[in-house]
């Protein structure tokens, strides 16, 4: 027991360590903690702590753009964090492995892992993951140039935020709903996301999303401007 809740410990430590701000400690931190317990017996709380380890070399490995290592990371994470029966932090774990297909262009397997991972935070009525899991989603689906489906799926998601108040994430959903909308000539529907984006992503403090959904709301502009696309505009749900 003791084992298991130092390594269970140690896993936290290196999440807080990552969160702030002090990659450069964590990462170290987690591999040397990772052969501290590779031969401990894998109890629940050993797994979750070797679950939450790989997670942090994932992460770290997104930041260096090292998406073949960030995959492996995240695999690992997942399989230990299901051997642990954390079933929240197992889905999360997919999640990040579908982020780490999209940022390597794997755009068939980032669908797939985020369904399954959609699917896995259904079975545990996770509104949060299922959400997050939408967004991502419905952004891997317009890169497909499947407007049509993503546009479903991040509206249903912008529904779910907006009913349990989960508005951390909703200023992307917002966003990318304005790039679905201005993907099919809806200027008018464009507009009106991408300015709600950008108010509530500066309510939140979120300058990283504010200044996206700026940009989006620049190119809708851009195109408002544009004459020859005034008579472009089509039924948003037909």
């Amino acid at each position: 027991a003791g084992v298991g809740l130092a390594a269970l410990a140690t896993g936290r430590s290196a999440l807080v360590l990552l969160r702030a701000g002090r990659a450069d400690e964590a990462g170290p931190f987690a591999r040397e903690a990772l052969l501290r317990y590779a031969s401990a017996d894998q109890t629940t709380d050993v797994a979750n702590g070797l679950g939450r380890l790989h997670t942090v070399l994932g992460h770290i490995a997104v930041r260096n753009d090292d998406v073949e290592a960030a995959w492996m990371a995240y695999t690992a994470a997942r399989d230990h964090l299901r051997r642990g029966n954390d079933a929240v932090g197992a889905a999360m774990a997919q999640l990040s492995m579908g982020n780490a297909a999209f940022r390597g262009g794997d755009l068939g397997r980032a669908e797939a892992i985020y369904r399954e991972a959609m699917e896995a935070f259904r079975v545990i009525d996770y509104v949060h993951g299922i959400t997050v899991a939408r967004t991502n989603l419905g952004n891997v689906l317009l890169d497909q140039g499947d407007s049509v489906a993503a546009l479903a799926e991040l509206t249903a998601a912008e529904q779910a935020m907006r009913e349990r108040s989960l508005l951390d994430n909703l200023p992307e959903t917002l966003r990318l709903i304005a790039l679905c909308n201005l993907e099919r000539g809806n200027l008018r529907g464009a507009a009106d996301k991408a300015r709600e984006a950008v108010a509530l992503a500066r309510q939140l403090g979120n300058a990283a999303m504010e200044k996206a959904a700026a940009d989006v709301a620049d190119e809708v502009a851009a195109r408002e401007a544009d004459p020859s696309l005034i008579d472009t505009v089509i039924d948003p749900n037909p």
